[in-house]
């Protein structure tokens, strides 16, 4: 099942925000019927920073990750 909307004109719902605080990042994304949020706890050094990723980028940097690990 896939969240992130791949047919729309807007960009928010295309991307994955992104919440780095308080030793934690956050990853919010939402199709406006759906929303999905979750949290990893991080080492942070900066006092808050949020951002939009496309979230099929996103997808590809993680799937990139995932397979030099392995």
């Amino acid at each position: 099942m896939k969240t992130i909307s791949t047919k729309t004109s807007s960009v928010i719902l295309e991307s994955i925000l992104i919440t780095a605080a308080d030793n934690r990042v956050v990853l919010d994304a939402t199709d406006t019927e759906l929303s999905i949020q979750t949290e990893v706890d991080a080492i942070i050094k900066l006092i808050r920073v949020e951002w939009f990723l496309n979230a099929k980028l996103f997808s590809d940097i993680v799937r990139n990750l995932i397979i030099r690990i392995l």
